[in-house]
């Protein structure tokens, strides 16, 4: 009998809960407050360089819990849902936080650069970076280096693997910063995903890692609590996945392939 597809969404770690809860909380206050009063919390709290020019720092660390939109809420939460759960699990709770700070920040810096550099005096200048692009971007980058061959369905539609699917997420942002007029919003994701690699490469490499947070972590009790210098990033960390993705198979056909979602 065939059973079809069935999608069963992984267990959320607790860094990934708070900060979906956040971004739909916030969302939901934005789109109430837009509606009743005109009011729009957007300015105060998403990034542009002619408000953080003014004052607005807090900006850096506010702008990923507004979206501008509901499709871009929901598929920033999913992207968390279905890939940064994994890493959470792989990393743990103290660099997975890390990762995603040294990400958010990132992306926040390249897109202000971008905008002081070439859009200033243009509406540009005060268009705000919102939402969890940059940060969901440095997380598809960081899948797909630890497990470039690793099959799920883009869309639901499309069996891909996630090497590739990052090459076409790179390239479209590539595409949007150079031809797009709001540019520099691509150049923010892009950013992020600068930041995510250096992140794990410095984390990774002996020199650098006693300098970032995260970049040493404690082994468990029966270490005594001994600090942990293995690579995160090695052979040894990505076995320690398990998978939090769907598999996508036919009951009665064992030559099919199977799919991670």
């Amino acid at each position: 009998m065939n059973q079809g597809m069935q999608i069963h969404m992984p267990k959320l770690g607790f860094v990934n809960k708070v900060l979906i809860i956040l971004s739909v909380t916030f969302f939901v206050i934005e789109s109430i407050l837009t509606k009743m009063s005109g009011i729009s919390l957007i300015p105060f709290f998403g990034l542009s360089a002619g408000t953080f020019s003014k004052g607005f720092i807090w900006q850096l660390a506010t702008y990923p819990l507004f979206g501008r939109g509901l499709l871009e809420v929901v598929f920033g939460c999913l992207l968390l849902w279905f890939i940064g759960c994994g890493l959470e699990e792989i990393w743990g709770r103290k660099r997975y936080l890390w990762f995603l700070i040294f990400s958010t920040v990132g992306a926040g810096i390249i897109y202000l650069m971008v905008s002081f550099l070439f859009f200033a005096g243009s509406p540009v200048y005060f268009l705000s970076l919102t939402g969890l692009a940059g940060v969901t971007s440095a997380l598809c980058l960081a899948y797909a280096i630890l497990f470039p061959d690793q099959t799920f369905t883009f869309m639901l539609l499309f069996p891909m693997k996630a090497k590739y699917f990052c090459a076409i997420l790179i390239g479209m942002s590539l595409y949007q910063g150079f031809f797009s007029p709001s540019g520099a919003l691509a150049w923010g994701h892009l950013g992020g995903m600068a930041f995510g690699y250096l992140y794990m490469f410095m984390v990774a490499h002996p020199s650098f890692r006693r300098l970032v947070p995260g970049g040493i972590v404690e082994r468990g009790s029966g270490s005594g609590g001994k600090k942990d210098y293995v690579d995160p990033w090695s052979a040894k960390a990505r076995k320690k996945k398990k998978n939090h993705l769907s598999l996508v198979e036919e009951e009665d056909d064992d030559d099919k392939p199977k799919y991670l979602h």
